[in-house]
Formats: C-alpha cells, structure tokens, sequence
C-alpha cells in the first residue's frame, strides 16, 4: 500500500510490464486463440535454423535443392511439351523415340562398314548414280544404256562370238543362215574392190615415199610421178601459198584491174580503175593529188557522199551529205559539220526547230527579251530597262528542238526569257526592270560559250523636270529606247521610247509623269 505509484506497485508484485509479464499485444491475443500442435510446438523449439528446416522437413540437400545461379536460368526457361515429353522418358530407349533418334527407325545403327563409306567423299558423278531414280536411270548414269552405249543381249551375237579368224561369215535377214564368199562380204562391207577400193598397184607405191617440204609431184618424160621443188618466177610454200618473184612481173604482163594492197613504192595508176577493200597507208606516205587541176568533172577527187552520212562518226572520217550540201567530219562520238552554214532558222516567236537527216551540232544565238521603262514620279525621273542577255554556242541536237521567244514586256515590267533546249540548254535571261532613277541591270546567260550581258539600262536623277534613262542596248541586237526628254520644272514629263529587237530596253519616262515604255521581244537563230 505504501508503493510511491502503479509502476511501482507492478514491481513490488512482481509483475514489471516487460520484466515480469508480457505487455499487451492484439496479435498474442490472436495467437493465443491458437492451440499448437506438436509439430509446431517442436518447430518453435527448435535449437537453431538448421534443427527448423529439419522439423519443417526443408533440410537443404535432403528435402530441397541448394539454391545454384543455373538452376535461377533454368527455371526462367518454359518447357515445350516435347521436352516435357523427354524428361518423362522412361528410358534411354524412350528418350531416343522421343527424339525421333530410334535406331533402326531415324537412324542407322552403328557398322564398322559405314564408319569405312563415311571416309570416301562422293564425286558428283557417285552422288548422282546413288540418286539414280531407277535401274534404267543407274545404267544411263553408268554410260551403260542399253542400245545406246552397250548392245542388248542377242544369241546370234553369242554365236558371232565362236567364229574364228578363218571361218567365212554366214549371215541371213532375219538369223544366222547361209555362207557367204569373201568377195560378197566385201561387196556387203562397202568394200568392193575397184568399186569402193583401190585395188594394189605397184605404180602407187611412190606415194609411201613421201615428199619433201615445199615439193609436188610432176609427170616426168616417161609419165612417172616424180618429186620435184618449183623455181622460176613463182615459188610455193609447204602450207600451199605462192608468192612472184622480186622483178619478175612487167608492164606486159599486167592487164585488167588491180588490188591497190599489192602496189607498195612508186607507182602510177592510169585509167578508169576501180579498187575494192580498205586502202591503208602507213606513216611516211604522202598521197599527192596536186597534179589534179580539177579542170573537168572526171578529174580530183570526189568524197564518199550519201543523203544521210551521220554514220560515218570515226576520228577525221570524211563524207559529202549531197541532200543537205554538206561536208561532214567525223569526230569519234559524232559528227560536225565543216564550213559556212547552209542553212540558217530565224524564230521571233515560240516554235520548233525541226533536226534535218544527219545534222548533229548547231550553232545557236539567243537573244532575251528587254525590261520595259519605268512611270516618273512626282519630282523624279524613272531609269531605263535592262537589255536582255545575248547567249551563243554550239549545241549538239538528236531530234527536234523546242524553241522559247522571249515576248515584248509590258510597259515598266521585266524583260522575258529565250530559250534552244538541245543537249545543252542555252537561256538568254531578259532584262530588269528599273528601280525608281537607278537604270535596271542586264539580263543572265544560263550556259553558252559566248555569253554578253552588260545591257544596263540608264540611270537618271530625282531632280525636278529631269529627263528619264535611256534602255539599256542588246549586244549584237536592238538599241534601247531613249529615256523621255527633259521638261521644265513643274510640266508634265515625256514618255520613254520603246526598246528595239532583239532585247532592247525601254527608255524611262521623264518628271513628272512620264509614261513608261515597253521592252523589245527576243530572238533565236539556229545556224547549221
């Protein structure tokens, strides 16, 4: 009664919470609503974790697999059914048929003889014999086809087989039969002397001989074949080939045409001949037609001609086109044409230029449109338009050709394209237009190997009553127009002058006012 508090009154009864008694807990209530069996009550007395895993019968090694990393492996692996299948085999044998390995039913069972087959590697020829699909094939295979490569079995040909060197054939249509000569097997044979063979002659016997290289035989004064070499002005070769003598052909002897391939030195061809086959001359040789005055129509030389020679392409090949009166050179990937152009295609407006037979390269010039003038403004003057750009070259054509004209540009606005699309593209750009007083710029060349584009127009002043810039001139083509004229300050300014073709600029209007101008069109010509 005296204890200073409830701790202490636990303490002196002997029921320290924690020392004494246990302090309450919702799960011991729990437990203790459970009346352990002995086997747990073994378990929870157990002397260490081993003696628990024996109780639990979980003895490592005994009850349960020690853990291993493979078996983790393992274990992430899901058996097919087909594995399954082959766990469960009963036995080897099972496991075999599981695997379709049987032996006798998959596979072979072993053979000393087999082991020997195994070390001899097949030729292809073995591995197709083996893969014959029958007899017939084997044999075909083997070269051994019956009636082919090997006679079929006959018992005349067994009897055949007894005759002797010295016995007589005797032979019927149908089996052997009645004896038959010696001169009659022959006649049969195709063999019939002086029919189909040369009967024995003592004169022929030369023959057996031989002959010397580069011999033939002759009839001698007593018609005997005799051996003898040629000499004189012709000689002959063991392979047959003849050959003249150095000086032994003359003026005399020669008559009708001959082969110029058989002429070498100095020579002079007279008459109408005429040659065959390809002459070639080799380096040192000089062909002199200078003689030629080319006086008359029979005389000089004429070169090969044709309506279409397009063909003739190889390196400094020559040819007349006789339709186009044309000389052409081949050049080894083509052809070009030599001199002044024959003809020549004018195109102010759009169009096609149609490729005659034979014609592979063109000369082009091309020419843009010019940019129109510009409107003077209050107290300025508006500059000229640029010329369009002048553009030239050769261009190689397989076929017709699309033309582009570049148009005559509205009054202050820009000048327009020309255009020859052959192989090679060749656009002459048309000019600018002006910008306020500054005179607007030439136009560009898009490929050509002449190509000239200083075509500005002319700049002016923002000055009252000043007059407008001229426009800019084509090179090679149409001048500019000329910029409106000055007035006095405060009148109405003068309109510019339109540009001339080809690709001349319009002028600019003068202050204040001055109406604007158009560019010329323009043009393409195609020389060939």
């Amino acid at each position: 009664l005296g204890s200073a508090d409830y701790a202490a009154a636990r303490t002196n009864l002997g029921l320290g919470i924690g020392v004494n008694v246990q302090a309450y807990d919702a799960d011991l209530t729990t437990y203790g609503g459970i009346t352990p069996s002995a086997n747990i009550q073994t378990l929870l007395g157990s002397s260490d974790y081993a003696a628990a895993r024996s109780n639990l019968g979980l003895a490592i090694g005994t009850n349960v697999q020690a853990w291993d990393a493979d078996l983790t492996t393992y274990g992430g692996i899901t058996p097919s059914a087909n594995i399954q299948s082959l766990l469960g085999s009963a036995d080897y044998a099972a496991a075999r048929t599981n695997l379709g390995l049987g032996i006798g039913v998959n596979v072979q069972a072993y053979d000393a003889d087999l082991t020997t087959y195994g070390g001899i590697t097949p030729s292809a020829n073995i591995q197709t014999l083996l893969g014959s699909a029958d007899n017939a094939a084997a044999r075909s295979n083997l070269g051994l086809a019956i009636g082919t490569n090997v006679q079929a079995w006959d018992t005349d040909l067994d009897t055949l087989a007894t005759l002797n060197g010295s016995a007589l054939l005797r032979v019927s249509s149908v089996a052997i039969g009645a004896f038959y000569s010696a001169p009659d097997i022959r006649t049969n044979l195709g063999l019939a002397i002086g029919v189909n063979v040369q009967a024995y002659d003592a004169d022929l016997g030369f023959l057996s001989a031989g002959l010397t290289s580069a011999q033939l035989f002759v009839g001698n004064a007593s018609n005997q074949p005799a051996a003898v070499t040629v000499t004189g002005d012709v000689t002959i070769s063991n392979t047959g080939v003849t050959a003249i003598g150095a000086a032994k052909v003359t003026d005399g002897m020669l008559a009708g045409s001959i082969t110029p391939t058989k002429i070498t030195g100095t020579a002079a061809i007279l008459g109408a001949n005429s040659f065959t086959g390809n002459q070639t001359y080799a380096d040192g040789t000089l062909v002199n037609l200078s003689g030629i005055n080319n006086s008359v129509t029979t005389e000089g030389l004429r070169l090969p001609q044709a309506a279409d020679v397009s063909a003739g392409t190889a390196e400094g090949q020559v040819a007349w086109d006789n339709d186009g009166d044309l000389m052409q050179v081949g050049t080894g990937a083509g052809i070009k044409t030599i001199g002044i152009p024959n003809n020549i295609q004018v195109f102010t407006v759009n169009g096609t230029w149609t490729r005659p037979p034979g014609v592979s390269t063109v000369y082009v010039q091309v020419w843009g449109g010019g940019a129109g003038g510009g409107v003077a403004g209050a107290n300025a003057s508006d500059g000229g338009g640029g010329a369009g750009a002048y553009c030239a070259g050769l261009v190689t054509v397989t076929g017709d050709v699309a033309i582009v004209v570049g148009a005559a540009s509205t009054a202050g606005g820009a000048g327009n394209f020309s255009r020859f699309s052959g192989a090679t593209i060749i656009t002459a750009g048309g000019g600018v237009t002006n910008t306020g007083v500054t005179g607007g710029a030439g136009g560009a060349c898009t490929n050509g190997t002449l190509q000239l584009t200083d075509g500005a127009g002319g700049s002016t002043r923002a000055v009252d009553g000043a007059a407008g810039g001229n426009g800019g001139s084509s090179p090679g083509g149409g001048g500019g127009g000329q910029g409106g004229s000055a007035v006095a300050a405060g009148d109405t300014g003068q309109a510019g002058q339109a540009g001339t073709a080809p690709g001349g600029g319009g002028g600019g209007g003068a202050e204040s006012g001055g109406a604007a101008s158009t560019g010329a069109a323009g043009l393409v010509i195609v020389m060939y």
